[in-house]
């Protein structure tokens, strides 16, 4: 029986295109326009062979949804229960702002997402890209399950770039100094020699509040940390200095600056500081040590101050404490001890 024969499609032609339409009792309107009218039907006999056979999905919502409306949702009703809400909030405006951004739910193809995998590894570290990409592949995961807009998630079927491996980095006393040497962000040696003493996180430090500084006790409070649970962390004698230097603000906070003015400090830090290290050379002379100043992050200072806290005898119970890492196999990459004071301990 043909399509107009039991009517459960009807077309109607406007604007050059055709409008087709299909009813069906217990569903809504089927609704799609065509320059052709072939493609019109093509597409109607596929809906109602998904409808006789009981498996049609609804997809007009996915097909006017753009990934940036997407996005928007997610960003306004899912991201703020995240602890790094700020941080994602940054990497969805990295997305919004690339033409993969224009493709509606159902047009985003793994070829696309696959394309736009492509060129965001031109340009950022592996681990970059692939968290942009659990941003997507975590909204349309929202979309699906709570949200009522049944669509194929395009980022589950293609490759996604590599965890990455494990940092070894660890940052040394001289580095620590010629950064803050050339620093021009006024919280950034503050912020840094912290993070080195105490071993806290980025974004620990910045939720830090004067409030929850107990330099009585040599103790800072930190609540709602990245796994979940309170933390009380000992503050050391070279902590304790840089927190009794510091400047109070008016707003409570040891620092105004937002977790990536931080991060992009540094890195802006580390450059100035090697170009002048070369410069020296060059005018003494001397070969440039090639890994002085180099590969270098906020999160190294974090490293360092968790493997100096082995180096100082701490069992890893007592450095988890600190830290903050719940298993120990966690905490396990971060202990690579220097090899010429595990050496001064065998001889």
């Amino acid at each position: 029986m043909s399509l107009r024969e039991d009517q459960v499609a009807t077309f109607r032609q406007r604007s050059g295109g055709w409008q087709v339409r299909v009813r069906r009792q217990g569903y809504p309107d089927v609704v799609k326009t065509f320059k052709l009218r072939q493609d019109g039907e093509k597409w109607a006999r596929a809906i109602e062979r998904e409808l006789d056979m009981g498996c049609y999905v609804h997809r007009t919502e996915a097909e006017r949804m753009t990934l940036a409306e997407l996005l928007d949702r997610y960003a306004k009703e899912v991201s703020p229960q995240h602890k790094g809400h700020r941080e994602e909030l940054w990497k969805i405006g990295v997305i919004l702002r690339d033409r993969i951004a224009k493709y509606s739910m159902v047009a985003l193809t793994p070829m696309l997402v696959a394309d736009y995998r492509d060129r965001r590894l031109q340009v950022v570290a592996d681990a970059t890209a692939r968290h942009e990409l659990n941003i997507i592949s975590a909204a349309y995961k929202v979309a699906t399950r709570e949200w009522g807009i049944p669509v194929s998630n395009p980022v589950s079927q293609i490759k996604r770039p590599p965890a990455g491996r494990e940092r070894k980095r660890r940052i040394s006393e001289a580095e620590i100094e010629a950064i803050i040497q050339h620093s021009k962000t006024q919280e950034l040696p503050d912020f840094l020699c912290l993070a080195v003493a105490t071993g806290m996180r980025r974004g620990e430090i910045i939720r830090l509040r004067w409030q929850d500084i107990d330099l009585g006790r040599r103790l800072a409070y930190l609540s709602d940390t990245k796994n979940g649970e309170d933390r009380i962390v000992p503050l050391s004698s070279e902590a304790l200095a840089v927190l009794q230097a510091m400047p109070r603000r008016i707003d409570g906070r040891l620092f105004g600056l937002e977790p990536r003015g931080f991060s992009k400090a540094m890195r802006k830090s580390v450059v100035r500081a090697r170009q002048a290290y070369e410069a020296a050379c060059v005018h003494d002379g001397v070969v440039p040590d090639p890994d002085f100043l180099c590969d270098l992050r906020l999160h190294d200072a974090r490293h360092e101050a968790v493997s100096a806290f082995f180096e100082r005898g701490l069992d890893a119970m007592e450095v988890a404490s600190i830290s903050g890492h719940k298993t120990l196999s966690c905490l396990k990459r971060y202990t690579h001890m220097r090899a010429e004071r595990l050496a001064m301990k065998l001889a």
